[in-house]
């Protein structure tokens, strides 16, 4: 389960398996210099621990002076993931949604546009058959010119004339 470490692995040039994505991948090192030269003598490896068996490694691998690197933690990982589809879908949500409120506001249109049309037919119709009608009656559905009646006068509606006698 370990790797030996060519060139410096880190964090950001790691690249996990798809069969690892349930492990930890941690580097460890316990760093050791050659006392003539002054030249690292250790080399670190990659190991990978199940998350159950990392929790309890972990404080043993630092007692022992190990350095270690998590380059891989699964939790993390599957936190960002879930977040990622959660991001995803509410966008497709809003998305539906828009669409939706679009599809609806057309309809809507189309709708009122249909009663108006509808209104219009309805109007015509029964202008068709009352002028029909009135033709049959023989009423004149279209006048020319309608002619008010002159008024009348009476003498109840006369005002009485004053009289002007002079004594």
């Amino acid at each position: 389960m370990s790797q030996k470490v060519k060139e410096e692995i880190t964090k950001e040039n790691y690249k996990v398996m798809v069969k690892d994505l349930r492990a930890y991948h941690v580097k460890l090192e316990m760093v050791e210099f050659d006392s003539k030269t002054g030249e690292r003598k250790s080399k670190a490896f990659v190991q990978k621990y199940p998350p159950r068996t990392w929790n309890t490694v972990k404080t043993d691998l630092v007692k022992q002076g190990y350095t270690i690197e998590v380059l891989f933690n699964p939790i993390e990982y599957a936190e960002a993931i879930a977040k990622k589809q959660a991001e995803d879908k509410e966008k497709a949500d809003a998305l539906n949604f828009e669409a939706q409120k679009k599809l609806d506001e057309e309809n809507a249109l189309k709708s009122e546009e249909r009663a108006a049309l509808d209104r219009k037919k309805l109007i015509e119709e029964l202008r068709a058959e009352l002028l029909e009608e009135f033709k049959n009656n023989g009423v004149n559905p279209e006048p020319e010119k309608v002619v008010e009646p002159p008024k009348e006068t009476t003498e109840s509606t006369k005002e009485p004339e004053k009289s002007t006698k002079t004594k």
